[in-house]
């Protein structure tokens, strides 16, 4: 496995595991507020925190999947039959 495949998988996995701890949090803080046991979390842990956790993992895991983030696979696309070529006639000199 390349080392760009690798650390995509890591991060993709990352993004993965981030996102039922964030969404318990916020869940345990509405839970807490509606039954009024008293108990507050501080809204900066309890949303803003969980809430930038959940979107920036969906959002990094739906730009991986749709390839959005990889800037290099605009260039493989552009059919610039110039960059194979120079690889190419290199290694047969």
């Amino acid at each position: 496995m390349a080392d760009d495949a690798l650390q995509r998988t890591i991060r993709r996995c990352v993004a993965l595991v981030l996102i039922p701890p964030s969404v318990l949090v916020i869940q345990f803080d509405r839970f807490m507020q509606a039954e009024a046991y008293g108990y507050q979390l501080h809204p900066v842990l309890s949303v803003l925190v969980p809430g930038t956790l959940v979107v920036g993992a969906a959002g990094y895991l739906v730009l991986s999947t749709l390839q959005i983030d990889r800037p290099e696979s605009a260039d493989r696309q552009s059919g610039d039959p110039d960059e194979g070529d120079a690889d190419s006639a290199a290694e047969s000199a």
